[in-house]
């Protein structure tokens, strides 16, 4: 009966789930522990860290804890593992030759893909700092452009989505609502002259319901229709209204 014990310990373990199975035959058995090796692929490809190997036969190799993978383009892997894949927390440097060269991301992963918060620096210097799911930035995030521009706000697979504030190096500013990347919804875009448009936006222009209001005071209240001013909506007790219908006309819009 004493003989029978461990193998009754071990099928209940592994009918709990594989993980648990694993832990069993490493820690209790010490069977199938992740070890540390250095494995060079064909095509030049390189592995430095732990890896561990298949319960049957202790041959097949996969990568599992820190390790440090180099790939053939020239780009660099230094992380967290968990059955082949990068899991948790790496470094993931783009070489010369990849499509992204000079790239690189610093956050979490998960099943190879980033996932989680983390850092992404462009070769040309942008750089964002947020959540990322499925790869993609996806969540809160601050994207900041090597020119001066910056974005805060939310993302939904790599694109401005949601409420964010979008501060132009020239000075110009869009506090509101985005979509696939665009102004769209409610908004307030203030000028770097003192302009401000506060209203309905569509696909990035100026569209529905808003209020200009010019650096001087004078104000237009209407409609607008892909950026352009279409008619008024209700009286104004403000000076200049003619002249502010007229100018509203003739502003660039970003």
């Amino acid at each position: 009966m004493k003989k029978l014990f461990p193998i009754v310990a071990l099928l209940g373990c592994l009918t709990f789930n594989a993980a648990s199975g694993e832990e069993f035959l490493c820690k209790i058995l010490n069977w199938g522990c992740p070890q540390f090796h250095t494995h060079t692929y064909s095509g030049g490809e390189k592995y430095v860290g732990y890896l561990k190997f298949s319960w049957v036969g202790n041959t097949q190799e996969t990568r599992h804890g820190q390790g440090i993978y180099t790939y053939a383009d020239g780009s660099r892997y230094v992380g967290g593992w968990r059955n082949g894949l990068q899991h948790g927390q790496g470094t993931y440097t783009f070489g010369p030759k990849s499509k992204y060269a000079g790239d690189e991301y610093i956050g979490e992963w998960k099943g190879g893909i980033k996932d989680g918060q983390g850092t992404y620096t462009h070769a040309g210097g942008d750089k964002y700092i947020g959540k990322h799911s499925n790869g993609k930035k996806n969540g809160q995030g601050t994207y900041s452009h090597a020119n001066g521009n910056k974005y805060v706000g939310e993302y939904r697979n790599d694109k401005r989505n949601g409420q964010g504030n979008f501060t132009w190096a020239g000075g110009n500013n869009h506090i509101g609502k985005w979509e696939k990347g665009k102004k769209h919804g409610p908004g307030i875009f203030t000028w770097a002259n003192g302009d401000q448009y506060v209203g309905k936006w569509k696909q990035g222009v100026m569209y529905g319901p808003g209020i200009y209001t010019f650096a001087d005071g004078s104000k237009s209240v209407g409609k607008w229709t892909n950026g352009v001013f279409q008619e008024k909506l209700g009286p104004t007790d403000l000076p200049n209204e003619t002249n502010a219908d007229k100018k509203v006309h003739k502003h660039k819009q970003m």
